[in-house]
C-alpha cells in the first residue's frame, strides 16, 4: 500500500465515522439546525476551536455551541472538506469559505482560500475581493490586488471602491512608476473624484455587503475589523481630504497632463485654496508653455514605464558612438551614431533636444559644428566659433563660454542658428573649468592656485543685470567639477568626492556652497550626473573592479534614497547629461558590452 493509499483509507474512516455521527462528541448548531461532529477533529483543524476547548468556557463543558456568524451550509461544507481532506472550493463559494475558515482559525483552508482569490482577480471580480481581503486583513491577497490595479488602472479607476480606499494606498497606487494609464490626465482626474469623495458614502458599502449575505458576522466584522494590510478601505478617515490634494498632486506627473487641463484646474477653487497646489499646477503649465526643458526633468515630467518615452543619461565618446543609460532599469543602451563628428567636445540639451558639439577630424583646424538629434537621426545645425568653450542652457538661449576670448555668447539653435549675440566678458583672466545655471545666474568655478595648492575660485553672473559678483572659494579643485540637481536643490561634486549643497543664504542675497560629505575618498573623473525618483547616479572613468563599492559610497537620506555609480573604461567620453528619448530610438547593449 502506497502513503497516497494509506492516507485515502484514514480519510475514508473519518468520512464514515462522521456521515454515520458514530462516536460524536461535540455539537455545532447553526440557524436552530444541530450539527454532529468531534472535538479531536474539530480542535485539530481549528485555532478557534482548540482555544474554547482548552479555556473551560461553558461551550467547551456542554460540548455544544451556537455559531451565529458563519451559514449552515458553509460550515458542513468546511466540515466535510476536515472529515475527507477534499475541498472543491469554487468560484461561487471561495469568498464565504474564506471568511468562515478565517473565524474559525482553520488555516490551511484559509491560505487555499487565499490561493484561489489570487488566481480569480480579474476586472468582473476584483471589488468582492478586494472587499473581503481587506475584512481579513490578508495582506497576500491585498498585494496581488494592488498590483492588479496598477496594471489595469484604466478599467477600474472609475469604481466607486476606488474612492473608498484610504489616502496612503490611493497616493501609492498614483504614485506608483509601473500605472499603466494612456495619459495622465486621466490620473488627475481620478485624483480629483478621490478628493471630491464623500466618505460617509462608506455606508452604503455596508449595505451592499449585507444584501449579499445576511448573516451578522458581515455588519460585525465590517464595524470592528483592523486594517493592518498595505491596502484598507475608508472606515472612518476623517473629511479632510481637500487638505491632502497638494499631497496627492506631487504624485500625478503635472508636466505631461494637457496644457489645456491644467489651464482649467489652475481656475477651479481646489486649487486657489492652497498654495502647495497652485505653485505644482503653475510650475506645470510653465513647464510646457514656455518648454524651457534644458536637460534635468522635474518629478513631475518623468515618464511612466508604461511610456513611449524613457529616461536617462547619455555620453559619446569617440567618433560619434552615442550610449544611454535608462535611469528606471539601469540598462544600457545605443543611439543613432553621428558620424559627422569625430571627437566630442560637449553634449547639451536644449528644450528637450540633444545637440552635440564635435570636431570631424580631431588632427586638423576644422572648425566644431553643432548637430542636433532629430527624427532618430542628426542633422547640422551651426559651425560654432570656437573649440575650446562650455555651454549652458537658460530660457530661450545657449549661452556659449568661449574660454579663448574670455567672453560670453548666445544664440537661439532653433530659430537664429548662425547669429550669436554678445553677452559679457568673463570677470578677470580665469581658467573656467565648469559653468552651471543657479536660479537666474551663471556660476563658473576656476582653477586657481593659493599657496601651491589648487582651489576653486567661483564667480557669479547675474543674467537680469548683467554684473559679476566673486563668491568664497572652495576648497579643492575645480577639475573634472560637475553640478546636478533635483527638484529642491542645486549640487556640485568634485573629483574627489566632495559633493556640496548650493543655496542662497537668507536676507543677503549670497551662495554658498555647503559641504555634506565625501562620497568616495579617491580622485576620480566624473563625467556628470542625473537624478530621478529619489535616487542620483553618476558616470565615470574607471574599470568595472574599480567601481567605488557600497561602503565606499556615502549615502545622504535626507537628499537621495540611493547613489549609483556607473563606470565606463571608453577613451573620450564627453559629458554626461540627462535626456528623454522616445523607446523606438534605443537599441539595448548586450551586458557583456556595458562598461
Amino acid at each position: 500500500m502506497t502513503a497516497s493509499d494509506f492516507r485515502t483509507d484514514i480519510f475514508k474512516r473519518f468520512e464514515d465515522v462522521w456521515a454515520e455521527k458514530i462516536l460524536s462528541d461535540f455539537t455545532v448548531i447553526i440557524d436552530e439546525q444541530p450539527i454532529k461532529c468531534h472535538r479531536m477533529i474539530l480542535a485539530a483543524c481549528s485555532d478557534y476551536f482548540m482555544a474554547m476547548f482548552q479555556s473551560g468556557m461553558k461551550e467547551a463543558t456542554e460540548n455544544c455551541i451556537v455559531l451565529n456568524d458563519v451559514s449552515y451550509d458553509v460550515f458542513t461544507f468546511i466540515l466535510n472538506s476536515l472529515y475527507t481532506g477534499l475541498a472543491v472550493l469554487t468560484s461561487e463559494n471561495y469568498l464565504e469559505v474564506w471568511r468562515a475558515t478565517d473565524m474559525l482559525q482553520i488555516t490551511f483552508m484559509a491560505n487555499m482560500c487565499e490561493t484561489m482569490a489570487i488566481e480569480e482577480i480579474n476586472v468582473d471580480t476584483w471589488e468582492n475581493i478586494y472587499t473581503t481581503a481587506h475584512l481579513l486583513s490578508s495582506d497576500r491577497v491585498l498585494h496581488q490586488l494592488q498590483l492588479f490595479m496598477v496594471q489595469n488602472f484604466e478599467k477600474i479607476r472609475l469604481s466607486p471602491l476606488v474612492l473608498q480606499i484610504s489616502f496612503q494606498d490611493f497616493r501609492d497606487l498614483i504614485k506608483s512608476q509601473d500605472l499603466v494609464v494612456s495619459n495622465e490626465d486621466l490620473v488627475l482626474e481620478t485624483v480629483i473624484r478621490w478628493v471630491n469623495y464623500d466618505p460617509t458614502m462608506t455606508a452604503v458599502l455596508k449595505e451592499n455587503l449585507l444584501e449579499e449575505n445576511p448573516h451578522k458576522h458581515r455588519r460585525m466584522m465590517f464595524d470592528s475589523v483592523q486594517p493592518k494590510g498595505s491596502v484598507s478601505l475608508i472606515a472612518s478617515e476623517d473629511t479632510s481630504r481637500k487638505d491632502k490634494f497638494s499631497d496627492l498632486l506631487k504624485h500625478v506627473r503635472t508636466c505631461l497632463v494637457s496644457p489645456a487641463v491644467l489651464s482649467h484646474l489652475y481656475k477651479m477653487e481646489l486649487i486657489s485654496e492652497n498654495k502647495d497646489s497652485r505653485d505644482i499646477v503653475f510650475n506645470a503649465i510653465s513647464y510646457n508653455v514656455h518648454d524651457f526643458r534644458h536637460g534635468q526633468w522635474p518629478s513631475g515630467a518623468i515618464h511612466r514605464s508604461c511610456s513611449d518615452y524613457i529616461q536617462g543619461g547619455v555620453f559619446a565618446h569617440l567618433y560619434g558612438c552615442i550610449s544611454f543609460i535608462s535611469a528606471d532599469d539601469e540598462k544600457f543602451y545605443h543611439i543613432a551614431r553621428c558620424s559627422y563628428v569625430q571627437e566630442t567636445i560637449q553634449l547639451i540639451v536644449f528644450n528637450g533636444e540633444l545637440f552635440i558639439i564635435g570636431k570631424s577630424q580631431i588632427t586638423t583646424n576644422d572648425p566644431c559644428k553643432m548637430f542636433v538629434f532629430s527624427e532618430n537621426n542628426w542633422k547640422f545645425v551651426t559651425k560654432m566659433p570656437c573649440d575650446d568653450m562650455l555651454l549652458v542652457s537658460h530660457g530661450d538661449f545657449m549661452y556659449i563660454l568661449n574660454k579663448d576670448l574670455k567672453k560670453i555668447y548666445k544664440i537661439n539653435p532653433k530659430k537664429n542658428n548662425d547669429q550669436t549675440e554678445y553677452v559679457t566678458d568673463f570677470p578677470a583672466l580665469v581658467d573656467v573649468k565648469h559653468a552651471m545655471v543657479f536660479e537666474n545666474c551663471f556660476l563658473l568655478f576656476c582653477s586657481e592656485f593659493l599657496y601651491g595648492i589648487k582651489d576653486t575660485a567661483v564667480h557669479k553672473f547675474d543674467i537680469s543685470s548683467k554684473a559679476w559678483t566673486r563668491l568664497d572659494n572652495i576648497n579643492g579643485p575645480a577639475d573634472q567639477l560637475i553640478s546636478f540637481r533635483n527638484d529642491n536643490h542645486h549640487y556640485i561634486l568634485q573629483n574627489n568626492g566632495s559633493m556640496r549643497l548650493i543655496q542662497n543664504i537668507p536676507h543677503t542675497g549670497e551662495i554658498e556652497f555647503k559641504f555634506l560629505d565625501k562620497i568616495w575618498n579617491i580622485n576620480m573623473n566624473v563625467y556628470g550626473a542625473i537624478t530621478y525618483r529619489g535616487k542620483v547616479m553618476f558616470l565615470g572613468n574607471c574599470q568595472p573592479n574599480e567601481l567605488p563599492g557600497e561602503k565606499c559610497l556615502s549615502q545622504f537620506p535626507e537628499h537621495f534614497e540611493i547613489i549609483r555609480f556607473w563606470g565606463t573604461d571608453k577613451n573620450n567620453c564627453s559629458n554626461f547629461v540627462p535626456v528623454t528619448f522616445p523607446r523606438v530610438y534605443l537599441n539595448e547593449i548586450s551586458k557583456k558590452n556595458q562598461k
